[in-house]
């Protein structure tokens, strides 16, 4: 939903995926054209049936659906709006997986102003080992920033690390 500073609210929506399943929002930002993007995890009993298990949308300022991106099995953590789209960031691990959640392969997602992927990387090996994304920052010049720690195998963490990403059509 979104309110106003008073707390009223202007308008609201619900996003609802098919039955036998449930969602979570796991990240939201805005961009300065005024475009709400939102990251929703699709959980259910069986998530392998085709449904996709993230969704990234975008939304007008008056709620309407501008756009949706399925990006399949992966999980969106993060998002950022950078020039002329939005920056989608999985920390790389998988929720879905409870026995053992580790991946530590992250990932990024450049999507346009329109929901169209414009760029897509795997999160780099630094130091040797994996990495395992904690957030994406602005940097002080316009770059986006990753930052996290280090993994040499699951639940063990060596270093901290933090990366400049190599995307220059968003900063552009």
């Amino acid at each position: 939903m979104r309110t106003g500073l008073n707390g009223n609210v202007i308008w609201s929506a619900e996003l609802g995926p098919d039955i036998d399943r449930w969602m979570d929002l796991s990240a939201v930002c805005v961009s300065e054209e005024g475009i709400i993007t939102i990251a929703h995890n699709v959980y259910g009993v069986y998530p392998d049936l085709g449904a996709p298990r993230c969704e990234v949308t975008g939304l007008s300022m008056d709620g309407e659906v501008l756009w949706n991106h399925k990006t399949g099995a992966e999980v969106v953590n993060y998002l950022l709006p950078v020039k002329g789209g939005f920056l989608c960031v999985s920390q790389g691990r998988d929720t879905h997986n409870v026995l053992n959640d580790f991946l530590g392969e992250g990932w990024v997602l450049l999507l346009d102003a329109d929901g169209n992927v414009k760029a897509a990387d795997s999160t780099p090996d630094i130091g040797g080992g994996k990495v395992e994304v904690y957030g994406v920052a602005r940097g002080v010049n316009g770059e986006a920033l990753l930052y996290g720690t280090v993994v040499d195998e699951p639940g063990f963490y060596s270093k901290p690390f933090y990366a400049t990403l190599g995307f220059p059509e968003a900063y552009q």
